[in-house]
């Protein structure tokens, strides 16, 4: 029972639909109809200008994914100029600090002499 009321409440909803579907694109009497198959009909006809711009926008696309490669390669550069410039102030920092070393190790002998010969 339960079967056939689903059934024939799904085959009532199936003609419903049909029924107030139908006469908005077949029938001639209604104005919105006309309009609907004029809109589907222009849709439908190629325009000239969609192949002019599809070539345009084929054309940005190509040159959008060489942007999109320069800006990677420049990325990379951008990587390698900052490990540089890290491994050079580095460098920079130890041998500044080996100097102060050496400075201050010298400095402490010449101390530790004029000392002595007090």
């Amino acid at each position: 029972m339960r079967f056939f009321i689903k059934t024939a409440f799904a085959a009532l909803m199936l003609s419903t639909v049909s029924a107030v579907a139908a006469p908005l694109v077949n029938d001639p009497a209604n104005p919105t109809a006309a309009t609907a198959a004029q809109t589907q009909a222009t849709l439908s006809a190629p325009d000239p200008r969609d192949s002019v711009l599809n070539r345009a926008n084929e054309k940005l696309l190509i040159e959008n994914a060489e942007l999109r490669q320069q800006v990677g390669k420049l990325e990379v550069q951008v990587q390698v100029l900052q490990e540089s410039q890290s491994t050079e102030l580095f460098t920079r920092g130890s041998w500044i600090t080996l100097l102060a070393v050496l400075v201050g190790f010298i400095a402490a002998m010449f101390l530790i002499k004029r000392k002595s010969e007090w």
